[in-house]
């Protein structure tokens, strides 16, 4: 969790609610809100992803990035695990990898989930490094994720 979070101003720097769009994985199956949600399964394991420039998320030394989302599954999460995956790359080298801790006690089947993540800026390489922020599906079932969000934290 954020410290203090009246000590930091937010803004939104990616959203996705997969209405718009005429992506084979979105799908008007299921929806948490609206009418479509992005898909994943075997034949796309990745999400589309928020990235970012470190100069264009923030001046500041550092900044908390949450990132979330509402997803579906039907079958048990140790059946079909997926994560939600953040870090930072620096030319083609990825640094501070972080999965987002997502299992059975959090997301349960048959019901829409929401989860959420938060990530704290490592000390960057370049301010031209690029923050990346999207879901992986491990599994072969289905998954759908809708209103997919990801929030920069600066400080004051």
């Amino acid at each position: 969790m954020i410290p203090n979070v009246e000590r930091y101003s937010k803004r939104t720097i990616g959203f996705f609610d997969y209405e718009d769009g005429n992506s084979q994985q979105y799908s008007d199956t299921l929806a948490y809100a609206g009418t479509r949600s992005l898909r994943l399964d075997s034949a796309c394991l990745f999400s589309n992803n928020v990235s970012c420039k470190y100069f264009q998320l923030t001046d500041k030394p550092y900044a908390w990035i949450k990132a979330s989302a509402w997803v579906y599954m039907p079958k048990e999460f140790d059946q079909n695990p997926f994560s939600m995956v953040v870090h930072f790359k620096y030319n083609e080298l990825n640094y501070k990898y972080r999965i987002a801790p997502v299992d059975g006690t959090i997301v349960k089947p048959l019901q829409w989930n929401y989860i959420k993540f938060y990530y704290l800026t490592p000390d960057i390489l370049s301010s031209k490094d690029e923050l990346l922020v999207y879901f992986w599906l491990r599994g072969t079932n289905p998954v759908w994720i809708d209103n997919f969000r990801v929030d920069v934290y600066e400080p004051l």
